[in-house]
């Protein structure tokens, strides 16, 4: 149609045949333009929004179903004669200890608030440009992360380690180590070069001290050796693992190592993202320029309007309206989702699952050396509470959107969605207030009715 204009416009101002052909050359690198442009952009379109969320679903499904199913108390400690005994003399559960300083309440809460808020900012930053607190709870995350890795070397160099301590330490350390993978999806922590490269050094870190921890915990390096009985644990994670290699559930260590797989390449899907764009995110935050080939565009399939190419009937692709028209292949900073991509959905499922397993495990039998009154415990709590306070006044300034900033202002691809709910917001009040009126309007004819009458 537009060709089609384009020529009748040319011949009612009497073109001659060169500047027909110049009209054909301009169709031709138009078409062949918005198919090198579009294409990627649809591609990133599946990548970042598409693939994930059956992905989520998927493991949301069966992540739940493999948890939930699990019985409470299922033989946390095994009491064996001996690893090579067939069959164990005794089998009861009995409680473990474990360092307050490691997983103890304050400190599991703590977590919990810690992820749970990075997660709630994530998710808002998907619909939201402004750039959230993901930074700062990053930063908090990774040092967190990094003394509980250091913290459970020291205890192994020093022969202080348990097996209690090594399992649920791996599990707290998984959970850090996949929501560090969450802020590598952050447009403020990709802006930040420093901080990018320090998370992934962190992770590599914690997963490094993770794998150590697991096989010395498969090996039995840490089982509780008595005279003449050997005290296991069998705790929950993916499946069932225990410390004595001879015992029918050290078997299932298989299925663990197909999740710590899955954990690895998920990790390094995440840094090999971050490390490749962090520059590009850099230089959109200090020098205003447009990020090229990274993110989805919601422009609609035309070239923005500005400056014509020579020769040309068509606009430029390098052209720009002021940021208000980008092309397909670029974006602003300014009007990047504070949130990249989606991404980070499996990430989500993987650290509140070994969450999970760490409280599961130390509900079906093992104990805090102490109570929430430790000085590492109640250092966690309060930056938990401050945690929670700044999310809460950053979640509440997102959905105030006063901002006449375009970065204080909700997503144009989502902002759509909100203005539907509010108008069925809106709608469903003024339902009510009819639907009152209405039995008011009825209960004083009724009355006006029985006055009447009497």
């Amino acid at each position: 149609m537009q060709r089609l204009a384009r020529r009748r416009a040319n011949q009612d101002t009497g073109g001659t045949v060169s500047s027909d052909i110049d009209i054909w050359s301009s169709d031709i690198w138009e078409s062949s333009y918005m198919w090198t442009a579009g294409f990627p952009n649809a591609l990133r379109l599946v990548q970042q929004f598409v693939a994930p969320l059956p992905v989520f679903i998927i493991a949301g499904i069966f992540s739940s179903y493999c948890f939930v199913s699990v019985k409470r108390r299922e033989g946390i400690w095994v009491v064996l004669p001996h690893p090579s005994a067939a069959k164990p003399s005794s089998q009861s559960p009995l409680v473990a200890i474990i360092d307050a300083d490691i997983a103890g309440i304050g400190i599991r809460i703590a977590l919990w608030v810690q992820i749970g808020a990075l997660v709630i900012l994530t998710f808002v930053g998907s619909i939201y440009c402004r750039a959230l607190g993901a930074k700062e709870i990053g930063a908090g995350l990774a040092v967190t992360h990094t003394s509980l890795a250091v913290a459970l070397v020291v205890q192994m160099k020093y022969g202080t380690m348990t097996s209690a301590d090594a399992i649920v330490g791996a599990m707290l350390l998984d959970a850090q180590g996949s929501a560090m993978s969450i802020v590598l999806v952050a447009k403020n922590v990709l802006a930040a070069r420093w901080q990018t490269w320090i998370s992934i050094f962190c992770q590599t870190f914690g997963l490094t001290v993770l794998f150590i921890c697991v096989i010395k915990f498969g090996d039995g390096d840490f089982v509780n050796r008595s005279d003449d009985a050997w005290l296991c644990l069998k705790p929950f994670w993916w499946g069932w693992i225990a410390d004595c290699p001879e015992t029918a559930e050290a078997q299932e260590f298989n299925v663990f190592w197909l999740y710590l797989v899955l954990r690895v390449f998920a990790s390094i899907h995440a840094a090999l993202f971050a490390a490749t764009n962090t520059g590009q995110f850099h230089c959109a935050e200090k020098r205003g320029e447009p990020l090229r080939g990274i993110l989805f565009s919601r422009t609609p399939a035309s070239i923005a309007e500005g400056s014509q190419v020579p020769g040309s009937q068509t606009p430029s692709p390098e052209s720009s309206d002021d940021g208000t028209i980008e092309d397909l292949d670029q974006v602003l900073y300014s009007n990047c989702r504070a949130t990249v991509t989606w991404s980070y959905a499996i990430h989500v499922i993987l650290s509140f699952m070994s969450m999970v397993a760490a409280q599961m495990a130390m509900n079906a039998g093992m104990e805090a050396s102490s109570g929430a009154i430790s000085v590492g415990q109640i250092i966690s709590m309060v930056v938990a509470i401050a945690t929670a306070l700044r999310v809460l006044w950053l979640v509440l300034r997102a959905i105030d959107g006063k901002s006449e900033n375009s970065e204080g202002r909700f997503c144009k691809a989502y902002r759509f969605v909100l203005e539907f709910f509010a108008q069925a917001y809106r709608s469903v009040l003024a339902f009510v207030a009819q639907a009152y009126q209405a039995n008011v309007r009825e209960d004083r004819a009724v009355e006006l009715d029985a006055r009447e009458q009497a």
